[in-house]
Order: structure tokens, then sequence, then C-alpha cells
């Protein structure tokens, strides 16, 4: 069983199939994003995983980074999903088959605009404690 793989899971089954931004369209969230689709959208490719073992259990501290997109004027768009985002993962108490989830916090978060000029990518990080069952 694949620790992050599971994560992933548990992480999209909070996140859901679609995000709503501040103006009520729905962000779909994607593990993969073909190069044609249209913005907003949210990605959740990305996790560093280190060894949080101890005597008597074998534990992860996971790195996930969580990309938001937009093509939106302004980083109004990108914003507010990355507070939708924040507030369905922060402190979560998140389901991963296989392991204990100690905790799910947020990191940090920023927006940068792509060389394109009109792209907003947003950049955020959770890191999450969890244990095999």
């Amino acid at each position: 069983m694949s620790a992050e793989l599971e994560l992933q899971k548990g992480l999209l089954l909070v996140l859901g199939a679609t995000i709503p931004n501040a103006f009520g369209v729905p962000a779909p969230v994607f593990d993969d994003v073909a190069q044609d689709t249209p913005a907003p959208y949210v990605t959740v490719p990305d996790a560093t995983l280190s060894d949080y073992s101890g005597d008597g259990f074998t534990g992860f501290n996971v790195l996930v980074t969580i990309h938001t997109w937009s093509d939106y004027r302004g980083s109004a768009e990108v914003k507010g999903l990355q507070g939708k985002i924040y507030d369905l993962l922060n402190r979560a108490e998140l389901v991963v088959t296989g392991f204990n989830v100690l905790g799910c916090d947020s990191i940090n978060g920023n927006v940068l605009r792509d060389p394109n000029g009109v792209t907003r990518h947003g950049v955020q990080q959770f890191r999450v404690l969890m244990t095999k069952v």
C-alpha cells in the first residue's frame, strides 16, 4: 500500500470533484490535467514523503502541494479558491486507508503570475503526519 497514493485519495475525497470559486463558478479538481483545460481548476499532484517512524510504529511526514490556476484578471479567483481549500484541509480529519492521520496543517500559500502575464498560479502546502495502522 502506497502512503502517498492513499493520502491523495483521502485529499481528493475531502476536496471533492469541484471547488466553487469566489464567483460561484465550479473549479474542477484533478490529479493531472490536459494541456487545453480551461481555467479555473485545481491540481493535487505533488507530495514529498519523509520517514517519521519510531520504536514500534511506522510513520510519515508528508508535504502536500496543491496548485490553483486561473485566467481571471487579478488574483481574486485564485485567492478565493485557496481560501476554500484552506477551510477544507487545515486541521481536517482526513480518512486515509491503512493509516491514522495525526494532523493536517497549512504551511504556506502564495499566488504567482505566469510568464504569459494573464494566468495566476496559486501554490499551497500542507503538512500531513500519519502512522501506519
